[in-house]
């Protein structure tokens, strides 16, 4: 039985990358196959445990950020947002602190040498 589970090509359903296709584009999320495990290599060191420490406080302070806009908002009285903008702008915010921070990281050690 688990043999033909493990076999089975699941992918994903037609009306998810419809959908989704103009929010995630063609990146881990969205694409299959040989596709996806060639993203997957090339990111997954950027996820191993020592990597992540390193960016805990930048994801926290952003993502606190957007969960204090929404809150303001809310007790403005403007209970209505755009909240794929928000959670969008975030994870960009996320990607541009983390990646900056690597970089400087970067040109510090070869600096060094």
């Amino acid at each position: 039985m688990s043999k033909g589970v493990l076999a089975k090509t699941w992918g994903k359903p037609n009306v998810f990358k419809k959908d989704r296709e103009p929010m995630f584009g063609n990146g881990l999320v969205m694409v299959e196959g040989v596709n996806w495990t060639h993203h997957r290599h090339m990111i997954t060191p950027a996820f191993c445990p020592l990597n992540l420490k390193g960016m805990e406080n930048m994801m926290v302070e952003s993502t606190s950020n957007m969960l204090n806009r929404w809150a303001i908002q809310i007790n403005l009285g403007v209970p209505i947002f755009d909240m794929e903008n928000e959670i969008i702008g975030t994870a960009g915010d996320i990607s541009a602190k983390t990646a900056l921070d690597s970089w400087e990281k970067t040109q510090l050690k070869s600096s060094e040498t």
